[in-house]
């Protein structure tokens, strides 16, 4: 009984504090994650990942981003992609339809180590402004060949919505 009431007295005391950009009355995966760098100045704005590929030995997720900085911003999709059979996932291109985009690559690494870890590689594609808007309006179909498997799927239009539409918003941070 005493450690019982010692515990709700404990919890008494914690506040709620928000993830930065979470929005009071809207579900977690409808979320915009609004952030600054407290040194850099540097605003971004994304949601939480989209799964957009799965199968046996496979998963992509990807989420929009726009970082900003005064009135210079950079556009792109944030992907992972991970592998749960004995290789690595090695992307050697990323298309739309029949355009190459701007993937780079930026690390190798195990991730997601509930039940032994997936060998994931994460990384960047960068795209105009124009192809963000056309994005938010028609969502973005990515094929990403690699040297071990092909992972295809759609990000979806309401993502780069609403990373747009919170980018836009004045006093946005």
């Amino acid at each position: 009984m005493l450690r019982g009431f010692l515990f709700l007295l404990a919890l008494s005391g914690c506040t709620y504090t928000p993830h930065p950009g979470a929005r009071f009355g809207v579900p977690v995966g409808a979320q915009v994650i609004a952030q600054q760098g407290s040194q850099s100045g540097i605003q971004r704005f994304t949601t939480q990942e989209h799964e957009i590929y799965r199968d046996a030995t496979g998963i992509m997720t990807a989420r929009p981003v726009i970082l900003q900085r005064g009135t210079l911003r950079q556009y792109a999709v944030l992907t992972n992609v991970r592998r749960r059979a004995p290789n690595a996932p090695r992307l050697v291109h990323v298309a739309t339809h029949d355009r190459l985009l701007d993937y780079r690559r930026h690390d190798r690494i195990y991730s997601h180590c509930i039940d032994g870890c997936q060998r994931a590689e994460i990384g960047a594609i960068y795209l105009s402004e124009a192809d963000f808007r056309t994005a938010a309006r028609d969502g973005l179909y990515l094929l990403a060949d690699g040297a071990r498997q092909s992972y295809e799927g759609t990000v979806p239009a309401e993502a780069f919505a609403r990373v747009r539409a919170a980018a836009d918003a004045p006093g946005s941070l």
